[in-house]
């Protein structure tokens, strides 16, 4: 389409000579195009009509809808889903060029604890209860689980050079693992085992009596202390409780949903950095040898930065009380 100041200049020559072959020949024009610019009132350009649009408004608002829904049902939101949720003939690329349109971008979904009003309720009455009563954390022990991947956990990071590429081993169809059982003692010690195959309420039992129980009562001797551990159910069966209320002097209440309050959390962080400061491992023996000789080495190094965990509790209460329940970290 020509522009408005040479349509201009055509009909202002040709109001001059008055003859349609000069002034194309002048413009190095087709006569048919001065013709048009000057018999047709050509300088109203018309407007690039552009394909119809595959969405209607009706169905552009069932979109929004649509993803207002599956939001609050906290279910998983792609394309494929929207389009059959709403029976649309068009493609799921064209659905997401409309969720584009409403500034939304296909992203991983960070793992986020949830926790319900019955949680947060129950996370600040313990945590005014420990306070007003002044628990006693330095005979409490901590405990927890965690599996190690071969290869690292999934977030490995490292800085290198623009066109370095990591060239770390990948685990293929799970590749190996191990899980692992801890423990954190008030005096600034951890201690490590490996847990193998199913685990239910008879074998946790039998764990806790053949493994950690008799370093627990070889460092606290006649003291009492105080045992810690989440709510899964092989921990809290009828079976479990009955086993810990008979060889463990007392066992702590633990609000549900709570792996922040639980400084064994930090103790992860600290043996994966030196675990996994080096090249994947061959095999499962090589990884738990790793895994128990850095605890090793941070009860002979770190000792007072395990102490300063326990004895920070009460700081981590006062926070679930501020922030009314909610996840503190």
């Amino acid at each position: 389409m020509h522009s408005k100041e040479l349509i201009e200049k055509v009909k202002q020559k040709f109001g001059q000579c008055k003859c349609l072959s000069e002034t194309a020949q002048i413009f190095d024009l087709a006569l048919s195009t001065v013709e048009y610019m000057v018999r047709n009132n050509y300088d109203k350009t018309k407007k690039k009509r552009g394909p119809k649009p595959v969405l209607s408004p009706r169905e552009n608002l069932q979109i929004k809808r649509e993803v207002k829904r599956l939001k609050g049902g906290q279910e998983k939101i792609t394309a494929k889903k929207i389009k059959e949720n709403l029976n649309l003939t068009c493609h799921a690329k064209t659905v997401q060029r409309q969720l584009r349109k409403m500034n939304m971008r296909y992203k991983n979904n960070a793992k986020k604890i949830i926790l319900t009003r019955e949680h947060k309720e129950n996370r600040l009455r313990l945590a005014h209860q420990w306070i007003s009563t002044s628990h006693d954390w330095s005979s409490t022990v901590f405990s927890d689980e965690k599996k190690f991947n071969l290869d690292g956990p999934d977030s490995w990071m490292s800085w290198m050079e623009d066109n370095e590429e990591p060239s770390r081993n990948s685990r293929q169809m799970g590749g190996g693992s191990v899980m692992v059982w801890a423990m954190l003692m008030p005096h600034g010690e951890i201690a490590v085992y490996r847990v193998i195959g199913r685990i239910n309420s008879q074998y946790y039992t039998e764990f806790l009596e053949q493994k950690p129980s008799p370093l627990l009562f070889n460092r606290f001797g006649r003291q009492k202390f105080t045992f810690q551990q989440d709510n899964a159910r092989i921990h809290v069966s009828k079976h479990s409780m009955s086993w810990l209320e008979t060889h463990f002097p007392a066992v702590l209440e633990w609000p549900a949903r709570s792996p922040d309050l639980n400084p064994v959390e930090n103790v992860w962080k600290m043996l994966s950095d030196i675990v996994y400061d080096g090249p994947s491992y061959p095999g499962q023996e090589e990884l738990m040898e790793s895994i128990e000789n850095a605890a090793r080495l941070l009860n002979e190094t770190r000792s007072n930065d395990l102490r300063s965990l326990v004895a920070g509790m009460n700081g981590r209460l006062l926070k679930v009380i501020i922030k009314k329940g909610a996840i503190i970290n």
